[in-house]
């Protein structure tokens, strides 16, 4: 049975903001990278037009919550499920938090917004690393997700690799600097985009509660 129209443009809302929060932070750093003259992220709030990377940290983190909303909606009530959602949920909150500012200081941060900042930063690096694998475990034997979980947990593997990429340390934070960070924002916003088109696949199909009998006949097949 499908859902009302309401709960159909909603859900559709929900996965195009998944699909524009990551487009709009890449934008972001692009426009940012040629006023500025720089390939930085955090770096760009300490400079003229800063303005702009507050505006897409807050943005990207938001539209990510409204998108994890409506993954909400369609994924199978089970644990697996609200655990994957929790770790999703987490790395909203990322670059919410690294709307605060970061401090000028190199090394560790050293004022209240430097610290919240630093937070959303490690939050973003590792938090999608816990939250592909658990999305892999919440869409296991749910037709409708095929084949999202091997995919997400493939996709895991490589956030990995990327984000402890063997490098020198830039000048700043010495953890996951440089092309390592670049690429794991590239890698989890190409995630976010094709998981979301399936959830607005998904948008006029039945409800997660019409599923449980399904998702556990699943679980006891594979138990």
């Amino acid at each position: 049975m499908a859902g009302t129209g309401t709960q159909i443009r909603r859900l559709r809302w929900a996965a195009a903001a998944g699909t524009v929060a990551p487009l709009w932070f890449w934008a972001t750093l692009v426009v940012l990278a040629l006023l500025h003259g720089t390939i930085d992220v955090s770096g760009h709030q300490l400079l003229r037009y800063g303005l702009l990377m507050y505006v897409g940290f807050f943005a990207y983190g938001l539209l990510t919550l409204v998108f994890v909303w409506g993954l909400r909606r369609r994924l199978l009530r089970r644990r697996r499920s609200s655990a994957a959602l929790v770790a999703l949920t987490l790395f909203g909150c990322g670059p919410l938090l690294a709307t605060f500012t970061m401090g000028p200081e190199q090394g560790p941060p050293q004022s209240w917004h430097a610290s919240l900042h630093f937070t959303g930063f490690v939050i973003v690096s590792l938090m999608s690393i816990i939250a592909l694998p658990l999305f892999a475990a919440a869409v296991r034997g749910d037709r409708r997700w095929r084949p999202f979980g091997l995919f997400s947990l493939l996709w895991a593997v490589l956030v990995v690799v990327v984000v402890f990429l063997p490098a020198a340390p830039a000048q700043g934070y010495a953890l996951w600097s440089g092309p390592g960070s670049m690429a794991d924002i590239a890698l989890i916003g190409t995630w976010q985009i094709v998981v979301s088109r399936r959830l607005a696949r998904l948008a006029g199909q039945a409800s997660t509660g019409q599923e449980t009998g399904q998702a556990q006949r699943a679980d006891n097949a594979l138990a």
